[in-house]
């Protein structure tokens, strides 16, 4: 009976056990997921505008701070880099002027469909937009 009681009793301390461990874990988790979304970047709020008469993609910062470190892709494929967009100005940027890895440049005559992607040190912005 004495055994009964000390295997009846280890079983309660081992179920306590995982489900304080279970606890632990999901706690963890939460932590986790919260750190992950409060580092994540905001997205900006952005304008952008391709100005197909003139061959320039127009960007407009339209937060009440100057973007750093910018990043302008389209497609994914060609790429601009500037040091800062002021808040509130519009940004015009040759289309010739984005450049693929290879150093082609960027030609309206083989996009129809755009996608127009920006990334700073304060956030990013994705928009789309066909021909």
């Amino acid at each position: 009976m004495n055994l009964r009681k000390h295997s009846r009793s280890q079983l309660i301390k081992s179920q306590v056990s995982n489900v304080l461990t279970q606890r632990t874990q999901m706690k963890l988790f939460i932590t986790a997921i919260i750190l992950i979304v409060s580092c994540s970047k905001p997205t900006l709020n952005i304008m952008g505008v391709m100005n197909y008469d003139d061959e320039k993609l127009i960007v407009i910062n339209r937060n009440a701070f100057t973007l750093t470190n910018v990043t302008i892709s389209l497609n994914g494929t060609y790429f601009y880099k500037a040091l800062s967009i002021t808040a509130g100005r519009r940004y015009e940027i040759i289309l010739a002027d984005l450049i693929d890895k290879t150093g082609r440049s960027y030609s309206l005559a083989y996009a129809e469909y755009n996608t127009l992607t920006i990334k700073a040190d304060q956030g990013y912005f994705k928009q789309a937009w066909k021909k």
